[in-house]
C-alpha cells in the first residue's frame, strides 16, 4: 500500500472534509468527502494563523519588513512606551505579553487594532506563550502599512495566487486578515 493510500484510508478515518497534495507544481493527490466539499468555502479559523505567519516570511524576503525582530512600535508610534519591546517574532509566537480578554470583549469595538493595542503588558514579551487572535490583528496591520497593500491583495498576489488557489474571504469590521477570514 502506498503512502497516499494510507493517507486516504486516514483522512476518511478521522472524518476529514478535503486534502490536496502537491509535490512542486503538480497535484499528486485530492481526497474530497464528497463533492460539496470541492466546491464549497468553509472556515478555516485558526489556520488564519499560519497564513499570516507564512505572509510575514514572504514580506520579510521581498523586502518590506527587515525581520520579525522590529519592533511594532515603528508601526504603530503613538502607543503606550511600555509595549514598545514587543516585537513582529512576539506576535507570531503569541508571546507579546499583551493581555487578551477575549474576542468577546474585542468585537463591540469600534477598532480592533486600537483595542489590542490598549490592552496592559501582563508578562515580559517573549517569556510567555498566551493564545490570542489580537496578536493576529496587530500583524495584519503591520502588513498593510509595510507594503502599503491589503493583506487579501498581498495575500493573493503572493500566496495564493502563484499556488492556483481561489479564495474566498470573510472579513469583519473590515480588517484585511482575523481569525476566520480565510475560506
Amino acid at each position: 500500500m502506498s503512502s497516499l493510500d494510507t493517507l486516504e484510508r486516514a483522512l476518511r478515518k478521522d472524518k476529514i472534509v478535503s486534502c490536496v497534495v502537491y509535490k512542486g507544481e503538480s497535484v499528486i493527490f485530492e481526497y474530497y468527502k464528497n463533492r460539496k466539499a470541492k466546491e464549497k468555502p468553509f472556515k478555516i479559523n485558526s489556520v488564519t494563523k499560519s497564513i499570516t505567519s507564512a505572509l510575514f516570511g514572504i514580506a520579510i524576503e521581498q523586502g518590506y519588513i527587515e525581520n520579525e525582530d522590529v519592533s511594532i512600535g515603528h508601526y504603530f508610534e503613538d502607543m503606550d512606551s511600555t509595549k514598545k519591546n514587543i516585537t513582529i517574532r512576539h506576535l507570531l509566537t503569541m508571546s507579546s505579553g499583551l493581555k487578551w480578554p477575549g474576542n468577546e470583549a474585542m468585537i463591540p469595538s469600534k477598532n480592533w487594532v486600537r483595542f489590542v493595542l490598549e490592552q496592559p503588558v501582563e508578562s515580559e514579551p517573549g517569556n510567555d506563550m498566551k493564545y490570542s487572535c489580537g496578536n493576529s490583528h496587530l500583524l495584519s496591520a503591520i502588513l498593510q502599512k509595510a507594503t502599503q497593500m491589503n493583506t487579501v491583495d498581498f495575500a493573493k498576489k503572493n500566496l495564493f495566487g502563484p499556488l492556483g488557489i481561489e479564495i474566498g474571504i470573510r472579513m469583519p469590521k473590515g480588517l484585511q486578515l482575523v481569525d476566520s477570514a480565510w475560506q
